[in-house]
């Protein structure tokens, strides 16, 4: 299963999973709220392939990438990570990885 995060043609950003060679909505990427649209988006989708085909990954593995001050400052009211919360990065059948925040990191 192959996990991803496409624009679609209204502007809307959604989760995405491949199965048998077609796409599979998984609904809004951010979870209960519409994502703030930012030019960043079209970056990352640009460095998840380039990661996917240029580095070699088992199957099943997942690849993220997370800047510090990237799209807090689209929402309104601005919204960032902050000491003591987690990032959570979750796949079905293969688990989780929780990144702690912590101060001057």
């Amino acid at each position: 299963m192959k996990l991803a995060t496409i624009r679609t043609a209204d502007g809307a950003t959604r989760a995405v999973r491949v199965e048998d060679d077609r796409l599979v909505d998984l609904g809004a990427a951010d979870v209960g709220e519409l994502p703030p649209e930012t030019a960043a988006f079209d970056w990352e989708c640009e460095l998840a392939a380039i990661v996917g085909t240029q580095v070699r990954r088992a199957g099943g593995a997942a690849a993220g990438t997370v800047q510090r001050d990237n799209t807090g400052h689209a929402r309104k009211p601005p919204r960032y990570l902050r000491a003591g919360q987690s990032l959570v990065t979750a796949v079905d059948g293969l688990g989780s990885c929780v990144n702690r925040i912590v101060a001057g990191a």
